[in-house]
């Protein structure tokens, strides 16, 4: 039985995944109190008295429209305004009264996993990089074409194409996640990017992407800069070439919790194209999957995120608690 993988991005023809590495903390974000300013107040733009705003001004009490909403007591939106009394999402900012535990961090709530990704590669120069085995640390960056694809990995040869290597020069890299799986086509260029740092923990990142131009030679599948794989464990930290941001934002979930480090928190990840400025970006809580339509330079690309773990326990050296993955979306598989 062989599997007949169905995959789908605008303006993309193949695709992938995974990723490691770095420490980053972040402060938790605050809340929002009373959420925005309202328009009327009491008495709104035809109410008691003819005002313009009438009693509260523009800033109405409590939020966008205020007591009495845009046309004075009862109108428009009647008692309490657009949302309710208390502003935009009811008292407390933007996820109703009193927000999540952490205010601008929505619906999401307190709760760790612990899953991880583990990236194996094995080089056409006989060195291992990983966090098993005696690998060596540093960063590397590799071109080449794609010879074989499968869920879990890939076969490369970064033989440049004028070149006639004797026996080629392969390379294979392996990964490993909850719920990972990729995608690419044969005989397509890729730049892939991949970071091993060992200190007390082990940090991991890898990026693939497509090349659209290789040693003067254009790639017989895409001439884009599509994303195949982007992944990480033990950091936040993200290559020149990754084409997101990343932030991470506090769910303020053990407050007064001892620490002898950084204070003990749960995260929410956030991503962020670099090539689109009024990209919204997408949140993950920690354990959670999500679908991301992602803008990168001249295509759009359907991106499935998961935030394998992201969160600080207290103890003392610990900044390693940090795995996510990012890959095209692979839609469905069948069987034939």
């Amino acid at each position: 039985m062989r599997r007949n993988f169905k995959f789908g991005l605008l303006g993309v023809t193949a695709l992938l995944l995974v990723a490691c590495g770095g420490k980053t903390v972040l402060d938790d974000l605050p809340s929002e109190t009373g959420g925005g300013a309202g328009e009327a107040g009491s008495g709104g733009t035809a109410g008691s008295g003819g005002g313009t705003a009438g009693t509260g001004g523009v800033a109405g009490t409590g939020g966008v429209a205020g007591t009495g909403g845009v046309a004075g007591t009862g109108g428009v939106a009647g008692t309490g305004g657009m949302a309710g009394t208390g502003g935009m999402a009811g008292t407390g900012g933007m996820a109703g009264s009193g927000g999540s535990t952490g205010g601008s961090a929505g619906t999401f709530t307190c709760g760790q996993t612990h899953d991880a990704i583990d990236v194996e590669a094995e080089l056409y120069d006989g060195s291992y990089w990983g966090c098993w085995g005696g690998g060596g640390g540093g960063s590397i960056e590799l071109d080449g074409v794609i010879l074989e694809s499968y869920p879990d990995g890939f076969l490369m040869d970064s033989c440049p194409p004028t070149m006639d290597c004797a026996g080629g020069m392969m390379s294979r890299v392996n990964y490993w996640a909850n719920g990972l799986e990729t995608y690419m086509m044969e005989g397509v260029f890729v730049r892939v990017s991949l970071s091993v740092e060992m200190s007390w923990g082990c940090e991991q990142r890898i990026v693939v992407r497509n090349l659209p131009e290789w040693d003067g030679v254009p790639n017989p599948v895409s001439h884009g800069r599509e994303l195949y794989l982007a992944a990480a464990d033990g950091t936040l930290a993200t290559f020149q070439d990754t084409p997101f941001n990343i932030e991470a934002m506090g769910l303020g979930c053990y407050p007064g919790a001892p620490s002898c480090g950084e204070p003990a928190d749960d995260y929410v990840l956030s991503f962020y194209s670099k090539n689109d400025p009024y990209d919204p970006g997408i949140s993950v809580g920690m354990g959670q999957q999500t679908e991301w339509v992602f803008s990168n330079p001249n295509s759009t690309q359907y991106m499935t995120v998961r935030n394998l773990r992201s969160y600080v326990s207290g103890a003392c050296d610990d900044y390693w608690n940090w795995a996510y993955w990012v890959t095209p979306a692979l839609f469905e598989a069948q069987d034939e």
